[in-house]
């Protein structure tokens, strides 16, 4: 369910954003994780409420969020 409300959600924000299948992949891409992956995340959490399932979704979401921090190396 989530993933085919983030593609409906890509498919109503891309032609706001003037982004067409003519632009560069890397382009549409870089959009892509600036817009739909936070829209996909909010979207996951607010269905797993409306399930009853937000403490698993949340932690879903964070150890998802965790693979984008900067790893600290150990001194």
């Amino acid at each position: 369910v989530t993933g085919f409300s983030a593609l409906y959600a890509r498919k109503l924000i891309f032609p706001l954003l003037g982004i067409s299948d003519a632009d560069p992949f890397w382009y549409r891409m870089l959009i892509w994780l600036v817009t739909i992956f936070p829209i996909y995340n909010i979207l996951l959490l607010a269905y797993g409420a409306l399930f009853g399932q937000w403490s698993f979704f949340w932690g879903f979401v964070k150890k998802t969020m965790g693979r984008f921090r900067r790893s600290e190396k150990p001194s």
